[in-house]
């Protein structure tokens, strides 16, 4: 009795959990012209879906005007049809680790990715890179 007891809580222990998340990480982007180097991350924690990103080098001609704009994409599947933008924001140009000041409910399931947007007034078209997707 004692060994399928402890069989059948190893059997429980190791099934993973259904409403796991999958995917997310990070993605690194450069430009060698403007010297920008930064991450775009996405992470879930209890299902709820946590966007920062990581500028670990500002471009060398961003003496002026500079805004990063972020923006969190949803969709209910992996291609992205029918994707919404949830949330966007606006940073000023520095180095460092940008934490997420968003958070979905718990219960916002589906496909995510965020997206991070360098301005400047030398580019004609933003840097711009998303992070990896993320199923929750």
């Amino acid at each position: 009795m004692t060994g399928l007891a402890v069989a059948s809580g190893l059997i429980l222990t190791m099934a993973p959990s259904a409403a796991a998340s999958s995917g997310g990480g990070c993605r690194p982007y450069s430009d060698r012209y403007s010297g920008w180097k930064f991450r775009a991350c996405i992470s879930a924690h209890k299902n709820v879906v946590r966007p920062d990103f990581y500028v670990d080098r500002v471009g060398q001609h961003d003496r002026g005007f500079c805004r990063i704009d972020v923006a969190l994409e949803k969709a209910d599947n992996k291609k992205f049809t029918g994707s919404k933008t949830i949330w966007r924001a606006h940073y000023g140009c520095k180095q460092g680790h940008v934490p997420y000041s968003m958070k979905t409910p718990r219960k916002a399931h589906g496909y995510y990715r965020f997206w991070v947007m360098v301005h400047n007034r030398r580019a004609y078209d933003p840097l711009a890179g998303a992070s990896p997707v993320l199923h929750n």
